[in-house]
Order: C-alpha cells, then structure tokens, then sequence
C-alpha cells in the first residue's frame, strides 16, 4: 500500500506539474545536460533567463482541467473509496491530501481511465500496463501463471517508464515492484497482508485518547469500556446497539402496499432538500413505458400492448381505458393519462446532486411554466370527473321517473281490479321519497 502511494504521488505530481512534488525541476534538467541524454529536456538560456520545453509527460492547463473535472464529478458506489472530489481544486487544478487507499483507487482504476486522450500513447502505455499490474497483485485469488507473466513484465515496464520520465523520478520505491510477484508467490494474496485493517484499528483505539499527557491509560480504560457495553448490549433486545441498530444506508425497508401500485412500493431514502427538475420528452415517454411494462396490475394487459410498438402503448392502454373503466383502479386511470413532467428531486448517498441530473436552479418563468403544464397534464382527468358527475346525474333523474311510472301503474291496476270484484278500492300508500 506505502509502495502505490509513493508510485502514485510521483505520477501525479510529474504530470500535474505539482511545486514541491514533481520530479521534473531545474535539477533535473541540469542533470540531463551533464548526462547529455534526453537533448529535448535540456534547459535553453535566453539572456538572463533558462527557458524548459515542455515534456511529453506534462499535461497541459487544459488536460489539468479536465482531469481535475473528472475526478470532481466522480460518483463511485457507497465504500469503493472516499470521497475523491473533495480532494479537487478546480481552480488551482490541484489535487491534495490523498490518502494510501485513495491513491490505491486512483493508480488501480482511474488514472487507467482518465489519461487515455491526455497523454500520447507512449507515455499511456507504461502507466496503464502499472496500473494493470497492481490490479492483478491485488485481486483476491492469484494464479501462479499470472504471477510469472507479471513478474516478467515489471523489469520490461520500468524499462518503458526510464525512457520517459527523466532519473529522479525513480526512487528506491518505484524499484520495489521487481519484488512484489516473488512475494505474492510466497506469501500468497497481499490483502492478508496491507496495513488497512491495521490502521483502521489503530484509529479505532486513537478514539479513546481524551487525555493526551496518558495515552496508554486512555487506551486500556476505554477498551475496557467498549468490552463491558458490548457485553450488556447483548442483553437489551429493545434498545439500538451496535448488533441490532440499521445499517449506515439503511432505506427504511419495503412500504406495504395500501390499494396502490406495487411499483411505487420500492424502498428509498432521501437525504437533502428537494429540488425542482423537468424531464424531457423523450426522456419522460422512457419512463412512463417503464411503468407500464414493470407494473403487476399491468400484466393482464401487456399481451394487447404485445402486438404494438413501444410508442403506441401509451394511447392504447389510454384507449382501453376509456372504452371500459372498470379495467382499472384510479391510479391505473392516472398513470394512463401520462405522468406530470415536473417533480421533486432529493439528494442521494455517493455524492450524487441534484443539479447533477438536471440543470441547475430554476427561474421564476419555468416555474410558472412548469405550474400551466401541470394543470394542462391535470385537464383530463378534471373532464372525465365532469363527465362522470353529468353521467350520475343524468341517470338518478331517469330512475326516479320510472319510480313514479311503476307507482301510477300499481295505482291504476288496483282501480281496474275492484271496478271488476264491485269491491271499495283500497289506495296503497305512496311513498314521498
């Protein structure tokens, strides 16, 4: 881990050209010039000045931005790695304060995809075949095959790396490497054998120094402390501890249903202020053919949609809808009609912003525009309900006349059979409802 760090610090600053850490300085260039090697490296003096070309393994201020820009929008998945972008100056185009493991992600997996285009493709080769041969000292399993094949290739890689980057760039630990593959044949994978884990427990006991003048008594009370909590909490089932508490990306587990779509049940946790955002139109026919054909109340229909492209199915289940209501519940009648195309967006784990998905704050036109598109998605269903309300009406007056109807045909039935029996008719009672 102490070797990637040291390997990685030398690349960055050479290539970002960093005061202090680069190994291109006018040493160097003196050195070449005594060396007389490198001729295009050697330093030019102009009057009272030395003027440098610059090297090929140098990026220039526009490269530094964009490399710089890359690792500030870098989302990875939650415990790859910390987080790079803080780490990012994009003005000063600096990048600081990395720590072993992040320079472990960077050498591994990023600078293999971020130099490609910056540098020429003599200088790439070498860094990225680095970067693949920690990669492989690294992985969980090796093989013995591999090993040979790595450590035939490392004295052929530093070779390559000699040849561009001037002397002082190699130090006594970007040598070591040689070494690593006869190790790894040894002593076997190097996970059960980095500093990480140990360092991660050397932190865990820093955190019970609260006197600094008694750093081994802080230590020993603390622990103690630790191991009599953690023998009560097994104990206390009602209580959140450590063994029974969620975990740090905890969402709140799965919503149980209450008449609604199943899939609007997802679990997820927000984290942050809500934001206003606007899908495209592509994009919102995208995801509202999603939900159609993701949704279980949909799946007795989607033999129909089957036999249609993806771009009709949206009027057709409008369609089927419409031409029988009782198909569907009320929130199958909604997603028919169409999503609204503004919505709230949260903030999520990973460091994942909202303006990274859409644009960046809202003015108060297309606030506005946003509200008159929201009330014309809205017309349809305010006209259906119009027509329904019309509909009831209309068919409570039609049953109250045949009420009145079938009274004054009972009444008039009774009259006819005691004209005929010569008997008083007897009236029944109408009702006033």
């Amino acid at each position: 881990m102490h070797i990637e760090k040291n390997i990685c610090d030398n690349i960055m600053g050479t290539i970002m050209n960093v005061k202090g850490k680069t190994k291109d300085t006018i040493k160097t260039w003196l050195d070449l010039q005594e060396m007389n090697i490198r001729p295009e490296l050697h330093p030019i003096q102009k009057g009272e000045k030395i003027e440098v070309p610059t090297a090929c393994y140098t990026l220039s201020p526009e490269d530094k931005h964009k490399l710089c820009l890359f690792l500030k929008n870098l989302k990875v998945p939650d415990g790859f790695s910390s987080n790079i972008s803080q780490c990012v100056n994009l003005k000063d185009h600096r990048i600081f304060e990395l720590k072993s493991h992040d320079c472990h992600v960077l050498l591994q997996h990023l600078l293999p995809l971020a130099l490609p285009g910056m540098l020429s493709k003599e200088v790439c080769e070498p860094l990225i075949e680095s970067s693949l041969i920690f990669c492989i000292l690294g992985s969980k399993e090796l093989r013995i095959d591999n090993l040979k094949h790595i450590e035939a290739q490392i004295p052929i890689t530093l070779c390559k790396l000699e040849k561009i980057f001037p002397p002082s760039f190699f130090d006594v630990m970007v040598h070591l490497p040689i070494h690593l593959a006869t190790e790894a044949k040894i002593a076997g994978p190097i996970h059960y054998r980095w500093m990480y884990p140990v360092e991660r427990w050397l932190y865990f006991l820093k955190s019970f120094i609260d006197n600094r003048a008694c750093p081994e008594g802080c230590i020993a009370e603390g622990y103690i402390a630790n191991e009599c909590m953690t023998l009560c909490s097994r104990y206390l089932h009602r209580i959140d501890t450590k063994f029974n508490q969620p975990e740090r990306n905890y969402d709140g587990g799965l919503k149980q249903s209450n008449g609604g779509l199943s899939l609007l049940c997802q679990p997820g946790k927000t984290l942050g202020a809500k934001t206003p955002f606007e899908l495209e139109a592509d994009e919102l026919e995208q995801a509202h053919i999603y939900i159609l054909k993701n949704c279980d109340e949909f799946l007795p229909y989607l033999e129909y949609g089957e036999l249609f492209h993806n771009f009709s199915l949206l009027a057709q289940h409008e369609e089927m809808v419409q031409e029988d209501p009782s198909l569907s519940s009320i929130e199958i009648v909604e997603i028919c009609c169409g999503p609204q195309t503004r919505s709230h967006v949260f903030g999520f784990g990973g460091g994942v912003k909202p303006k990274d998905l859409k644009g960046g704050s809202s003015s108060k036109a297309e606030l506005l525009s946003a509200l008159r598109s929201t009330r014309d998605d809205n017309k349809f269903l305010n006209e259906e309900n119009k027509s329904l309300n019309a509909e009831n009406k209309s068919l409570n007056d039609h049953l109250s006349t045949l009420e009145d109807e079938m009274k004054e045909i009972m009444k008039m039935k009774e009259l006819f059979a005691a004209q005929q029996s010569h008997v008083p008719p007897t009236i029944s009672p109408v009702s006033t409802e």
